[in-house]
């Protein structure tokens, strides 16, 4: 299936991929600690796997560029893992500014992020919303792979796009990537999709079901 202009996820992935960068900002700016123990090494090194080294509850962080806020993360709790290179993150919202202008937010029950690759997976209730763009998305688990610009959802989960002008896509098998610009599904997708004006002022809407592994671009 293939949409008009702007069915895609837009800022709302941007706001996905510095969520991840987040993640090294955090551990460049010396918010992880390490400890050690005099353990047995076998003991040692299995409770290094499932032990963060650092845990902070009620956890905010603002990444600032030239004197001015670009992100900010919240979280009721965040846990790192040096050894893993990572940080798991529970009810985290973050958000993505502007000049002070709120460009998109988003919220997931859970996230986890990687310092090293700077991918992210975000699980339960995932939301995304692009101010920027009138997008909105709404599924339960996204990953993003930092080295394609690939942001992916569960094979078999649902998601669904909406936009402001009434628009919407839903279906399985979510797949939008960045450098295309363009989303897709790997299942069977459904939706409406309203254009714009033509230059005669007619607007057209098509709201037929679409084939499994139909694509929306620019």
């Amino acid at each position: 299936m293939r949409g008009g202009r702007g069915a895609r996820p837009g800022s709302a992935a941007a706001a996905v991929l510095r969520a991840a960068v987040l993640a090294a900002c955090l551990t460049a700016a010396g918010f992880a600690a390490s400890c050690s123990f005099d353990y047995g090494q076998a003991l040692a090194e299995d409770l290094a796997e499932r032990t963060p080294d650092a845990v902070f509850t009620n956890f905010s962080h603002t990444v600032v560029q030239d004197n001015s806020p670009v992100l900010r993360i919240e979280a009721a709790s965040a846990e790192f893992f040096d050894k893993k290179n990572l940080v798991r993150l529970s009810a985290v919202t973050f958000t993505e500014l502007r000049a002070g202008r709120v460009l998109a937010f988003g919220s997931a029950d859970g996230a986890v992020l990687r310092t090293d690759t700077e991918d992210a997976e975000f699980f339960g209730t995932v939301n995304l919303r692009s101010e920027e763009e009138g997008v909105s998305i709404r599924t339960g688990y996204l990953s993003w792979n930092a080295s394609d610009r690939v942001l992916s959802g569960d094979p078999d989960g649902e998601a669904e796009i909406r936009r402001d002008d009434g628009s919407f896509l839903r279906g399985s098998g979510f797949r939008a990537d960045a450098r295309r610009k363009g989303i897709s599904f790997g299942g069977g997708v459904e939706g409406l999709l309203v254009r714009e004006k033509d230059p005669a002022g007619e607007t057209g809407e098509t709201g037929t079901p679409g084939p499994a592994g139909g694509e929306a671009g620019e």
